[in-house]
């Protein structure tokens, strides 16, 4: 066998057993989350009504409030409701009373990120809600206005409050309350420019166009568009929280978010099927504020070898840790330290800001520091490409041949 060969099957091992490992440590991580305690539903009851004496349950998710164990006056009715926001599932306690006015709203438990959640919290939205009665629509954007910058998150919130309500006012108040309307196809601007990039990406990565000048001004143009539309309009780039959320099975209704299916399957199903990427080089949002920076700094300048090795490294164990804690927590943005909300919405904490000042400064003299050290999702897509690389060695047909190369 030549060194040539051996040193291949030296690869080739090392590669399946970090493959393993990566699939071992996950495997464990949601091992552990579902034997993690959860919280008891009792201290979120005693916030709906701290005046109550006795709780009794009437089904799985209304629970009665009366001021003693004597039933002898009844406070009103705890409903449990729960909805998809951006990080996952919000799950509310709304407190009703007899006259079926919201008193109170409780959130049990949310998996937005913290910076978002804050931003809900702090405009109000919660408590825009008390005093609503359950007979009116509880509908976002109707009678309860949403949160620019966080809409993902207030949608969820007001729905998993409509929902508690409605139960309570259709069952246990004997209240007549119109159909819910039927769920409209949530198809907008944002998915149309999503579209749109991702088929210029997939065109600027064939051969279809001349290297120059049509392909860099393609791409230029591409990368602009997508720091313009998908970061400062829209906010919605790629995140660790997507994948997060495909691992745990938290997929939200596709009609109603249209665009997750677009970004998750149109970025990582074309990669893992063609071994391209059309976001990262072509219409990324922070990977256009870089190379925009790169520019005007010269951006020319790289990391010794030894460096370089040591912080991708470290940016794939990050990744991993990360991953492993959001399948402990069941919670798609646990640890998250991306930096595009402080960037692009001015929403983050000061650990989010001083990062992004860190590397908006780095990008003036490294070529994307961001991408090649620390964001979360290349170490993911160089998993799916060793995922494609194990496929292959079953589907020759469809991977082995590029594999090979």
């Amino acid at each position: 066998m030549s060194v040539a060969n051996q040193k291949y099957r030296n690869q080739r091992k090392k590669e399946l057993l970090l493959f393993l490992g990566v699939i071992i440590a996950l495997g464990l991580s949601w091992i552990a989350g579902t034997f993690r305690t959860r919280a008891a539903l009792t201290p979120f009851l005693s916030k709906a009504f701290p005046q109550a004496g006795f709780f009794e349950a009437a089904d799985e998710k209304v629970y009665v409030a009366w001021r003693d164990k004597d039933k002898r006056e009844l406070l009103g009715y705890a409903a449990l409701g729960e909805a998809h926001g951006y990080g996952g599932r919000i799950r509310v306690l709304t407190a009703i009373n007899p006259q079926g006015i919201i008193d109170q709203v409780v959130v049990v438990e949310h998996r937005e990120t913290a910076s978002f959640f804050m931003r809900v919290k702090n405009r109000g939205l919660i408590d825009s809600l008390v005093g609503k009665s359950v007979g009116g629509s509880l509908r976002a954007g109707e009678d309860v206005d949403v949160i620019s910058g966080a809409t993902m998150t207030s949608r969820a919130l007001i729905d998993s409050v409509r929902k508690g309500a409605r139960d309570v006012a259709r069952n246990y108040l004997k209240l007549n309350l119109p159909p819910e309307p039927r769920a409209a196809l949530n198809f907008g601007g944002a998915e149309i420019a999503l579209l749109v990039l991702l088929l210029v990406g997939l065109v600027g990565r064939s051969r279809l166009i001349p290297p120059r000048p049509w392909r860099r001004l393609l791409r230029w143009a591409s990368l602009l568009t997508g720091m313009v539309v998908l970061g400062f309009i829209f906010n919605r780039p790629l995140t660790l929280a997507h994948i997060n959320k495909v691992i745990l099975g938290y997929w939200p209704a596709w009609w109603s978010n249209p665009y997750f299916y677009l970004l998750v399957l149109g970025v990582l199903g074309l990669f893992f099927l063609t071994d391209k990427n059309p976001y990262c080089e072509w219409f990324c949002p922070f990977g256009a504020v870089q190379d925009i920076l790169k520019v005007v700094g010269g951006g020319s300048k790289r990391l010794p070898p030894s460096l370089h090795r040591l912080l991708r490294w470290g940016q794939r164990l990050a990744v991993l840790v990360i991953v492993c804690l959001a399948l402990y927590y069941r919670n798609p943005c646990t640890a998250s330290y991306e930096v595009f909300g402080a960037l692009f919405h001015l929403v983050g904490s000061n650990f989010h800001f001083i990062l992004l000042g860190v590397v908006l400064v780095a990008s003036l003299f490294l070529h994307r520091p961001w991408c090649n050290y620390l964001c979360p999702v290349r170490p993911a897509t160089e998993f799916i490409r060793l995922a494609r690389r194990r496929v292959g060695a079953v589907l020759p047909a469809m991977f082995g041949k590029r594999n090979k190369k």
